[in-house]
């Protein structure tokens, strides 16, 4: 909200394993985690959701859904030991992205 009344356009707040929060002329709202990731090291998921939230941006996408894409894009890396990125692809994220919009998606 300060961030807001300060006359930012757009916030977001990353929480973690809790996913994020969005401010801006819409209102306030939480974007859940993806919900099925297996954490077994974080380093790196915090830069993988910001640079997943920014591609997403420059693609196009609303902003909700840049946070849920950059939501997914961090639950693939933390998933993976250390911050090169390895396993971390594209179309594992939108696998995810589309995953946790419809829960019946299939593969």
């Amino acid at each position: 909200r300060k961030l807001l009344q300060l006359g930012v356009k757009t916030a977001v707040v990353k929480c973690g394993e809790k996913g994020c929060v969005i401010g801006d002329a819409d209102g306030i709202r939480r974007i859940p985690a993806y919900s099925a990731a297996k954490c077994v090291d974080t380093t790196g998921a915090g830069d993988t959701f910001v640079s997943g939230f920014l591609w997403a941006c420059a693609e196009g996408m609303p902003v909700d859904a840049c946070a849920r894409f950059a939501c997914a894009a961090a639950s693939v890396a933390v998933e993976h030991i250390g911050a090169a990125g390895e396993g971390c692809s594209l179309e594992e994220i939108w696998k995810r992205y589309h995953r946790e919009q419809d829960p019946a998606f299939r593969e």
